[in-house]
């Protein structure tokens, strides 16, 4: 399968984690990432 777009590490002087968060969800629902294999850290 392919991989859609890339996904880099959190900068904090570049972008908030609000935000940085938000990417990282569109980016797994972009390449199909099932929601038990996301990171939890990331879960409220």
């Amino acid at each position: 399968m392919a991989t859609f777009g890339k996904h880099d590490e959190f900068q904090q002087d570049q972008e908030s984690l609000s935000v940085y968060v938000e990417r990282f969800e569109l980016f797994a629902a972009a390449n199909s990432v099932e929601e038990a294999k996301r990171f939890p850290c990331f879960s409220p």
